[in-house]
């Protein structure tokens, strides 16, 4: 069956003209380069969009987890240092740490917030509920911890650093988990990169070697052309050749047909001219 189609195939291109073989067989090359062109760069550009996304979500996600335990223990410095002039009765300093406390506390909210839309997973998402019910636990006891330091309660401090210690320390072992989990997803991302990169290669390589073979398209019918105008050359020169020699043989036959023609008409003669003298 394969045969057939091969031999039908070649029966149709012996039909065709040659500039229409060749014009066939470049429209084909550049049809090809083009799909090829255009698939290679479907390859390359879609993964590689989908991952720098996927990269510049992580960066953004580990950069906010950093901010905001960055932001927890700026508050508990803070915080200290309410309790330190509270109990030094510098005034000033404790409206300063005061200030500064409140605004660290401001800014965890903040990046709780910005934080939500870039969510990937499931235990992203469980460890952002995790974190901000743990700020609004913490917000609550710090306030009460400086109100006490502003107050001169210092007796109820314990129990305010009793309840916060653990707090922070959840805090900050939740936070740390988180970016432990960005960066193998970020190791992960590098994988597939590296991956991608790969395929882009082995694609590239089909590529060239498709390409190659589409060139070889238009050689193969030149060459076959050749072939075709030289056997057509070779029969026309035999042919010449076999008029040639036809027309040397009529030539030698009429030059033949014209000798003995001369020698009849001599004979003729000879007779006429015998028979003349006998009736004399």
């Amino acid at each position: 069956m394969s045969d057939m189609a091969s031999s039908c195939m070649l029966k149709t291109l012996n039909q065709w003209k040659l500039s229409t073989q060749l014009g066939a067989a470049s429209a084909a090359t550049i049809l090809g380069v083009a799909v090829l062109a255009m698939q290679s760069l479907s390859t390359i550009t879609s993964p590689s969009g989908r991952l720098d996304e996927a990269l510049e979500r992580t960066t953004v996600r580990m950069a906010a987890v950093n901010a905001l335990r960055a932001s927890f223990w700026e508050a508990e410095t803070y915080k200290r240092g309410v309790f330190l002039a509270a109990s030094l009765q510098d005034a000033a300093s404790v409206s300063r740490f005061d200030a500064d406390c409140e605004r660290a506390l401001a800014a965890i909210p903040e990046i709780l917030r910005r934080l939500k839309p870039v969510l990937h997973s499931a235990e992203a998402r469980r460890s952002h509920d995790e974190l901000s019910a743990l700020a609004a636990q913490y917000a609550l006891l710090v306030c009460g911890f400086r109100q006490a330091a502003r107050a001169h309660q210092f007796e109820r401090i314990p129990s305010f650093v009793a309840q916060i210690v653990p707090l922070v320390d959840r805090l900050d072992q939740v936070g740390r988990a988180w970016i432990q989990a960005e960066e193998q997803d970020l190791a992960r991302q590098r994988k597939e990169s590296a991956a991608l990169v790969e395929q882009c290669r082995t694609v590239l390589g089909v590529v060239a070697l498709v390409l190659v073979v589409i060139t070889l398209v238009p050689s193969f019918i030149v060459r076959r052309a050749h072939h075709v105008l030289t056997t057509s050359v070779t029969r026309l020169s035999q042919a010449m050749g076999q008029v040639s020699g036809a027309a040397r043989q009529v030539a030698e036959g009429a030059n033949a047909l014209a000798v003995s023609a001369s020698s009849q008409a001599a004979a003729l003669e000879e007779t006429s001219a015998s028979s003349q003298q006998i009736l004399t």
